[in-house]
């Protein structure tokens, strides 16, 4: 005779917990919902299927299990959490909240103490606009799950992007800073600030964080259309805008005419061969001088007499005391002398053959 042995809260809520580990929070739900039958009064089940409901797009679960966790135990850190992140996806807006702004219009103290620092609008800064979302709530979330769980990085991210929508500039810096110096390997954290100081005047800045998240992790597909972009918009280097962005769609992601970034002018073709313009990521502020275009010791006479602008100049390169070359654009290339008289003896040998088949 075979005997069942009935399945505790515990069961369900390790095998809920796993199933979010797989990604798979369908079977998380099931598995949860069964553990808050056997035990409604664990906060941390509410927790997880709030995370679960999340993963899935639904905000307005999210945020009701996360109010029932925060009802049985007002210290858990993860419901304020996910109540703060879920708030910000739901419209607030509403008749009466529009009238109030429409009677404040004029009043600009009003608009930014009650408005502008509060919600966001994502296209429009008409207030008639119906689309209002309440970031201030969300951050008033994040800040009591930070003070609950300081070590919680990822509340401090959310809070940083919420601060920079709101334009609470000196906020947000402080937010994007500390998850950086916490978590210095995660690229999500260069990605976002890089966003962040590209939006507020600092391109040389953005381009080093959106550079050190490459490293950090060379799939991360947004992170070169965003070094891209920055390229082309800001640098207008149109060679290293079309080399981001065409990575950035081999790893997946749709870059609307990338034609347009990708087509170079004649000169800007020429330039390509010579290094291009100084704002690099492979350079410090412009400091650095440029790699060399061609190896000196291989290459030909021939094969460097182009200059950018597209015009040919026959370098004095009898004169045995010039080593060195300096370009307005910023190249420097540096031979030396054993170089030149293989370069001599070579032009001496092309003149040579040129003669014996001159008729």
């Amino acid at each position: 005779m075979a005997f069942i042995v009935p399945r505790d809260y515990k069961y369900y809520y390790q095998k809920g917990y796993e199933a979010i580990e797989q990604g798979n929070n369908a079977a998380a739900i099931y598995y949860l919902d069964s553990a808050v039958i056997l035990n409604p009064e664990a906060d941390s089940t509410y927790t997880l299927l709030a995370s679960c409901y999340y993963n899935l797009g639904k905000v307005e679960k999210t945020i009701d299990y996360s109010n029932k966790a925060i009802f049985i135990n007002p210290n858990n850190p993860y419901g304020y959490f996910y109540r703060g992140i879920s708030t910000s996806f739901v419209d607030v807006f509403s008749d009466s909240l529009a009238k109030q702004i429409k009677k404040h219009k004029k009043d600009s103290v009003w608009l930014a103490d009650n408005i502008k620092n509060r919600y966001y609008m994502p296209s429009t800064n008409d207030y008639s606009y119906s689309g209002l979302y309440d970031y201030g709530n969300a951050i008033e979330d994040l800040t009591k799950c930070i003070e609950l769980d300081s070590t919680f990085i990822t509340a401090y991210s959310y809070r940083a992007i919420y601060y920079h929508y709101l334009q609470q500039v000196d906020a947000a810096e402080k937010d994007y800073d500390y998850c950086i110096k916490k978590e210095p390997k995660v690229a999500t954290h260069y990605l976002n600030r890089g966003n962040f100081r590209e939006q507020y005047g600092s391109p040389g800045h953005a381009r080093d964080d959106y550079t050190k998240g490459i490293d950090l992790d060379s799939n991360m597909a947004e992170l070169y259309e965003k070094r891209g972009l920055l390229y082309y918009n800001a640098f207008h280097d149109k060679e290293y805008a079309c080399k981001d962005l065409t990575k950035a769609t081999l790893l997946g992601r749709y870059i609307e005419d990338l034609d347009s970034y990708c087509k170079l002018t004649d000169l800007e073709s020429t330039m390509r061969m010579y290094g291009g313009y100084p704002h690099r990521h492979d350079y410090q502020y412009c400091v650095c001088p440029p790699k060399p275009v061609f190896n000196p010791e291989t290459d030909t006479i021939r094969e460097i007499e182009i200059s950018p602008d597209n015009v040919m100049e026959i370098w004095d390169i009898k004169d045995s005391e010039k080593t060195t070359w300096k370009f307005d654009d910023g190249r420097v290339i540096e031979i030396s002398k054993e170089t030149k008289k293989r370069w001599l003896k070579e032009e001496e040998e092309k003149r040579k053959k040129e003669l014996l088949n001159t008729p």
